[in-house]
């Protein structure tokens, strides 16, 4: 949580440099490329370390990265949402749990919250496989309502990684078909945080999926319909057990 007060901290001109500086501490010389499959359209394993590189499938020609403009995006955001409160107000009324799920929220907001598939078709260049290899910054899906679930959980992912929150970035099932969303391990505990669904309860308030997973386990729900909302945001997801212990500063 202190990097979090850090960059509410930062003055405007210090922003470009404090980003530098973290990218390479997090990443090296080089920014984290994600795809859902190789070349050859194999899917990779469920489990998708957040610096690895993978390249593009045939079906999405082009792959993309965590650019610093996405980043400073963020910080900028941030900043104008708590700046003005003073920061010890905000470390006695905010838990990391609420930090989390404004994150989550601000990843969704951050794309836009309808869906275009021919724009997203017309970005990706599907078809076009002269162009594999070819990357976008995340950046630029920004407001274009184009993001799915492997955009907004790789956005996610790097936003909890850059505040030095454990996370890491799961490929795997949901509802039968395949699925990204983040891994969070804090306070001794862990969660699934999915920025791709958001309920509402009863009274019109807002369920984060962000819930609380036994690490032991293979499988989980979560089922918004029990606070008001529609069955059909219910979600079952499967993920690899085995990997809890592996998650990335």
């Amino acid at each position: 949580m202190e990097e979090f007060y850090r960059i509410l901290s930062l003055d405007e001109n210090d922003i470009d440099s404090y980003i530098n500086s973290c990218f390479i501490l997090l990443y090296g010389m080089y920014y984290p490329e994600i795809s859902l499959s190789n070349d050859g359209g194999e899917i990779y394993q469920n489990w998708i370390n957040p610096d690895t590189p993978y390249l593009p499938s045939g079906s999405r020609s082009k792959g993309f990265k965590i650019d610093k403009q996405f980043i400073k995006d963020f910080i900028i955001d941030t900043k104008d949402k708590f700046g003005k409160i003073p920061i010890e107000k905000l470390k006695v009324k905010l838990t990391e749990d609420t930090i989390i799920k404004w994150f989550n929220m601000y990843v969704q907001m951050y794309f836009g919250p309808l869906y275009d598939e021919s724009k997203r078709k017309e970005i990706y260049g599907y078809g076009l496989l002269n162009s594999v290899g070819e990357t976008l910054n995340i950046s630029e899906l920004k407001g274009l309502n184009v993001a799915r679930c492997i955009e907004k959980s790789a956005a996610l992912n790097a936003i909890l990684n850059f505040l030095y929150i454990k996370s890491s970035l799961v490929l795997s099932d949901a509802n039968g078909v395949g699925h990204a969303y983040c891994l969070v391990n804090t306070n001794d505990k862990y969660y699934i945080v999915d920025p791709n669904f958001y309920g509402k309860d009863s009274n019109g308030k807002g369920i984060h999926y962000m819930f609380e997973i036994n690490p032991h386990e293979k499988y989980c729900s979560f089922d918004p319909s029990l606070y008001g909302d529609n069955e059909s945001l219910k979600v079952y997801y499967e993920f690899p057990c085995e990997k809890m212990t592996g998650m990335r500063q």
